[in-house]
């Protein structure tokens, strides 16, 4: 059966042999005959094919985990071309050198998508092979056809997934085979239409509301009438105080899963600079964020100490009651980080109180209202050109 493929990375190192000399047929390309310069994979007779055959055939029961550890050899390089139209074919140098080209290949290709983007193409492409499996078993998955894909589509559309969605798993789709050079199946004028169709016969309009400034200040008034203990109190408004001046997604601030506690904003990543004795100012390094391709930034929040929700003076007053040096930034008194679920089920409750829909105020709301209500914002949120 297919197994989903994952998506890492591994150029093959060309091997040494004594002979550094390829051999070329008449047409100009490389022929794989004993003692010639290609992979020893290229050269085996047809006994060692039919094993390589078995090979293939066992990868595809593979693990999630281990499905796309196969490396990218010289031979699926030319099959688009001969070989001094590529630089990944074998070089005549010595293996040592080679091993470093291939190296930094390895490295600039996993670059090239950030860890979100990885992680969400794996989901994706896990979800497209279990279809495959289910539908249309013994077909497939890589490398796939238009045919395939169409229906994939279709099925996208039946369960309801809206076209910007629909588009993101296409794009998976499209990005595995391009990385293993093969011929990508939704590169076609039928797959263009089918996608511009979920768009005309499904509008998707994004229903959210922004939390603005005054709604703010009415949830922080609604903390003690809404949620038990001092500490959580201080624990939320600082965190809101902070998503709504900080332009922060929730996923900055609270862990969906323990496996992803790194990605919030840690205790370290937090910094106070002082002015005779008094804060002034507080900055917060970012180095996990949508799009942030491995790039950390800073953002830099003065001090103002006439403002009721000044996120500075907000996180002092959380830090004076958990203090943990290390780890996330927002916890529970237990030490425990702060979930997505809990903040969520929590402003859900402070905005049922002060009267407000549920269904158009969410958690991404703190950052829609601080863009919308940026000019009156008493804190200016600054980058630090130095982090981009």
């Amino acid at each position: 059966m297919n197994k989903p493929f994952l998506l890492q990375y591994h150029i093959k190192r060309p091997e040494t042999n004594p002979n550094p000399n390829p051999v070329f047929s008449k047409k100009g390309g490389e022929t794989p005959t004993e003692g010639s310069d290609l992979p020893e994979a290229t050269t085996k007779s047809d006994s060692s094919t039919k094993e390589t055959t078995l090979q293939e055939s066992t990868a595809q029961k593979k693990t999630t985990q281990d499905a796309i550890t196969e490396r990218v050899t010289p031979t699926d390089v030319t099959q688009k071309g001969s070989s001094s139209d590529c630089s990944l074919v074998k070089s005549n140098s010595c293996g040592h050198s080679t091993s470093i080209f291939a190296s930094m290949t390895d490295k600039l290709v996993s670059a090239s998508l950030s860890a979100a983007t990885q992680s969400s193409y794996n989901r994706m492409l896990s979800v497209y092979s279990n279809f495959c499996q289910k539908y249309f078993p013994g077909v497939n998955v890589l490398p796939s056809t238009h045919v395939m894909v169409a229906h994939f589509i279709s099925h996208l559309f039946i369960q309801n997934y809206q076209p910007s969605t629909i588009a993101s798993y296409i794009s998976a789709i499209s990005f595995m085979h391009k990385i293993k050079f093969l011929q990508d199946p939704t590169d076609t004028f039928f797959i263009k239409k089918m996608l511009k169709g979920t768009k005309q016969l499904r509008h998707s309009v994004d229903t959210r509301l922004p939390i603005t400034y005054d709604i703010l200040v009415k949830l922080v008034k609604a903390l003690p009438k809404v949620i038990v203990g001092i500490y959580n109190q201080v624990l939320l408004k600082a965190m809101m105080s902070t998503a709504y001046f900080c332009f922060l997604r929730i996923g900055e601030i609270a862990v969906k899963t323990e496996s992803e506690i790194y990605r919030v904003i840690q205790r370290e990543d937090i910094k106070f600079e002082r002015v005779n004795g008094h804060v002034s100012n507080m900055t917060i390094t970012m180095k996990f964020y949508k799009h942030s391709n491995l790039q950390s930034k800073t953002l830099s929040i003065a001090r103002r100490p006439e403002n009721y929700l000044c996120p500075v003076k907000a996180i002092e007053e959380y830090l004076r009651l958990q203090n943990c040096p290390h780890g996330p930034l927002f916890r529970f008194k237990c030490g425990k980080p702060v979930s997505g679920f809990y903040f969520n089920s929590s402003l859900k409750s402070l905005l049922n109180f002060v009267g407000l829909d549920t269904n158009f105020y969410k958690g991404h709301s703190f950052r829609i209202g601080a863009a919308t209500s940026a000019a009156a914002s008493w804190c200016a949120v600054s980058l630090d050109p130095k982090h981009g």
